[in-house]
């Protein structure tokens, strides 16, 4: 009687019961993974900063420090600990760690790691302002408006980092010249979202959560 399925248009249905469209960024860089770490000395001189209540060789997630190899210098670090424990985080010194090779890290259960989520949430970004380069200064990083940058070291104003694109390559560079952004993946997002399929779309809702 009402004729659907007749009509040369009724093959696809209205706008409004459509199947929802599943989007994402384009593809981003994402923030390095965090370092692993064993605990190989307390660092009570620390005091009320300290990263508490640890073990002796408890895996900890260096997310952030100064560049270098002198024990004395302080990193940021954070213990997942067992499952169902809260997350434990504060500084350490450099030489009170001993980082976990490539093999070793390998290894190392997932529980003990933090998560893209929680990765996020401990890492700085920075949108690049303005242009900056010093070619005669050592250790810098030249900055292109509009990159982004991971910051894990701040001294007087400059900070220590690398860009998302090409971490390989590390340096120094004045804060004035970014501007911090929040710590989550909408940070990431550069340009329209892109169209993906609802079977991909889940896989990575599961990994942001």
């Amino acid at each position: 009687g009402l004729g659907i399925g007749r009509q040369s248009g009724a093959s696809r249905p209205p706008a409004s019961m459509a199947a929802p469209r599943w989007v994402v960024p384009y593809p981003a860089p994402l923030p390095a993974v965090p370092a692993l770490a064993s605990v190989q000395q307390p660092c009570a001189e620390l005091g009320a900063a300290v990263l508490p209540h640890l073990t002796q060789n408890e895996i900890v997630n260096v997310v952030a420090g100064a560049p270098g190899d002198s024990g004395d210098d302080l990193i940021y670090a954070v213990a997942c600990g067992a499952a169902g424990s809260e997350q434990r985080e504060g500084w350490l010194r450099r030489g009170a760690v001993r980082f976990l090779t490539p093999e070793e890290t390998v290894q190392t259960p997932q529980a003990t790691r933090l998560s893209l989520r929680e990765t996020l949430q401990h890492t700085t970004l920075a949108r690049v302002s303005e242009d900056w380069r010093d070619p005669e200064v050592p250790n810098t990083l030249d900055l292109r408006e509009g990159l982004l940058v991971q910051v894990v070291s701040l001294r007087e104003g400059w900070g220590y980092g690398w860009h998302l694109s090409s971490p390989a390559r590390r340096g120094w560079f004045p804060m004035a010249c970014v501007r911090i952004m929040e710590s989550a993946a909408v940070s990431l997002i550069e340009r329209e979202p892109l169209e993906l399929p609802r079977g991909a779309a889940g896989s990575l809702r599961g990994l942001l959560h």
